[in-house]
């Protein structure tokens, strides 16, 4: 599928942070302030099994983080559809 896509080397961490709560690009903003907008992010051809654990998930914007931690957890990415919220990847040690 084709999405918008944006890689985040920079450190962050959520430690303290609800982010399973969080649901929309403003809410997003206040914790990621250096979110790219839609127009500033690449398209990029992904296949829905690399992104997601759900194969039929329907997202138009994936992005990635290198370095983002929660409480020691990575945090990997943060899918978008429609400017909302679809999933908080994290990869649990």
């Amino acid at each position: 599928m084709l999405v918008k896509y944006a890689l985040y080397e920079n450190k962050y961490d959520f430690t303290g942070t609800d982010l399973i709560s969080i649901d929309t690009r403003e809410q997003v903003m206040e914790i990621v302030p250096d979110l790219l907008t839609t127009d500033q992010m690449q398209i990029k051809n992904v296949d829905a099994k690399d992104i997601s654990m759900w194969e039929d998930i329907d997202v138009d914007e994936v992005h990635e983080f290198t370095n983002a931690f929660q409480s020691g957890q990575q945090v990997k990415q943060i899918l978008f559809k429609d400017n909302r919220v679809r999933e908080v990847g994290i990869k649990w040690n």
